[in-house]
């Protein structure tokens, strides 16, 4: 990666009205605590806002060189959605889970940037595995990258980092995902609107 993903982390947490504690101990490591607000309302409100997927593809496939922000990301989706979650830290490792559960895995969420091999070209080979699996492809460098970047290799759309669990959710919702007939036949949708 090129040392975003903690500040990508960061955005999430504090976007999500939470802390990070940092912690560093000479010759015993760094422990990073995450302090996430108490909620005052009740916790049933959370899920009539998301409902668990169903469906034949009910998996998502979280991929991200930063690890904080591949594993907050993989419990919140997993604790809100109720449905499995795999983790891959670049393209290449994500090529590998998803060939290995490419009939279960119904959403790929994306870092564009990473090592050994870039989001957008690892996509590439899961759709030849598998056309019309659902992306997501996330970025930190607004400048470098686009919606016109995530189209042309087939994402559904673009997601800047950092982001609110929110916006992912919102996303999710508009493409069905977990619902019968959530794949793209015929290419993704065109994704030429505003994130809230």
């Amino acid at each position: 990666g090129r040392g975003l993903g903690l500040s990508s982390a960061l955005g999430l947490i504090r976007g999500n009205h939470a802390g990070l504690q940092v912690l560093n101990r000479p010759g015993e490591g760094m422990t990073f605590r995450i302090h996430l607000a108490v909620e005052r309302r009740a916790a049933p409100n959370l899920q009539a806002q998301v409902s668990p997927v169903s469906g034949e593809h009910r998996a998502v496939l979280v991929v991200d060189d930063e690890p904080v922000l591949r594993q907050v990301l993989a419990e919140a989706i997993s604790e809100c959605y109720g449905c499995k979650v795999f983790e891959a830290a670049d393209g290449i490792e994500a090529i590998e889970v998803f060939r290995a559960h490419r009939d279960v895995i119904g959403l790929v969420l994306m870092d564009c940037v990473m090592p050994r091999m870039r989001g957008p070209e690892a996509f590439d080979e899961m759709r030849r595995i598998r056309p019309g699996i659902l992306g997501i492809l996330m970025s930190g460098f607004s400048e470098e990258v686009g919606v016109e970047l995530a189209t042309r290799h087939g994402f559904a759309t673009l997601l800047k980092k950092p982001f609110r669990f929110k916006v992912l959710s919102n996303l999710m919702a508009e493409l069905q995902f977990g619902t019968e007939g959530a794949e793209f036949p015929q290419g993704p949708p065109s994704s030429g609107r505003d994130d809230k």
